[in-house]
């Protein structure tokens, strides 16, 4: 069976924190599902390539100490990033 609340580890109570904070703020995953859109938003890219959105913005930042090699637009203060790009920086990651 299943452990209760007092016998969990922090670190479980805190997955257990984030799947339910996942499940109520839940995204589609891949901005692609929408025809004609050739760019994504921050939290769409973050989430394609599994990571945190706050991570992928401090990796995007110029200077970062581990910077993603990713072009990216920006309008404002909003950042795009092409998907094209995107699908290459994941490719690159798989080799």
């Amino acid at each position: 069976m299943g452990k209760n609340n007092s016998q969990k580890s922090c670190w479980e109570k805190l997955r257990e924190r984030q799947q339910t904070r996942t499940k109520r703020n839940s995204t589609p995953e891949l901005p692609t599902l929408r025809k004609g859109y050739l760019n994504c938003n921050t939290q769409q890219a973050a989430l394609a390539l599994g990571m945190e959105r706050k991570t992928f913005q401090n990796r995007l930042a110029p200077n970062a100490k581990n910077p993603l090699d990713i072009k990216i637009k920006r309008v404002g203060r909003r950042i795009y990033i092409p998907l094209k790009e995107l699908e290459r920086y994941a490719e690159t990651e798989k080799e």
